[in-house]
């Protein structure tokens, strides 16, 4: 159940290109996505692909966030022509997303988080976990460190065909997830099956990822959609350990 799978979620799109994956993830119900390319020109296709989107969905562009959690008061909202895209957020719904560049590991989409949410509520970003500043109930320690070290990782990253080393290295990818992930993070990836001469790119993101401390679970095929799968391509769950 893709819907209640994204419900509510933040979710870093990694490698994200057209931003297809972004706008799938808005439509499945996702709080906060990151659409984010290492390239500049790559970053300004998908705004133009999310401005088109939005658009043909008759959704919402706006050129400056709404005030509050999700909030949607279910008018329509003109692009502000003044504004560029690349200040632009963009609305589905509920969801926002926004089109950023991001070097696998440089520490710059975490403070997206930062100013997610409104001025009277702290929100956890793992589904359920909401502390209100009204609320009289009583947190141990613990769960307040754990609820404040969740505000800064993502609920899901997700990465799709990015484990190609002719194009990518892949220590910089294992660093994002890392970087990104918090107990909860679960980090899906698709992964197509190709030759490289040097190293078996599965057998390094694996050695990579333990040295981190995150552990790699290739789905099996019985477990895959009939249809929208194929025997060349795998999807792996990252988890940290």
């Amino acid at each position: 159940d893709c819907k209640g799978f994204f419900e509510g979620k933040t979710v870093a799109d990694l490698g994200s290109g057209t931003g297809l994956t972004s706008v799938a993830a808005a439509l499945f119900g996702a709080s906060l996505i990151i659409c984010s390319d290492g390239c500049e020109l790559v970053v300004d296709l998908a705004r133009d692909n999310l401005n088109y989107a939005c658009k043909g969905l008759k959704q919402i562009v706006q050129g400056q966030r709404r005030e509050g959690f999700g909030q949607d008061d279910g008018e329509q909202h003109e692009f502000d022509q003044q504004s560029s895209l690349e200040a632009a957020n963009f609305w589905i719904g509920k969801s926002e997303i926004r089109a950023r560049k991001y070097l696998w590991g440089d520490g710059s989409i975490i403070s997206e988080l930062d100013n997610f949410g409104d001025k009277d509520k702290q929100y956890s970003l793992s589904k359920g976990n909401i502390l209100e500043s009204s609320s009289k109930t009583t947190k141990s320690g613990e769960e307040l460190k754990a609820m404040s070290l969740s505000q800064h990782h993502f609920d899901i990253i997700l990465v799709s065909d990015c484990v190609l080393p002719k194009l990518y290295p892949i220590g910089p990818l294992v660093d994002a997830i890392d970087e990104l992930s918090g107990p909860n993070t679960l980090s899906l990836l698709s992964y197509e099956q190709r030759y490289y001469p040097e190293f078996d790119p599965k057998e390094e993101f694996c050695r990579l990822a333990t040295l981190r401390n995150l552990v790699v679970r290739t789905v099996p095929q019985e477990e895959l959609d009939p249809i929208y799968s194929a025997e060349d391509i795998e999807i792996w769950e990252v988890r940290r350990t």
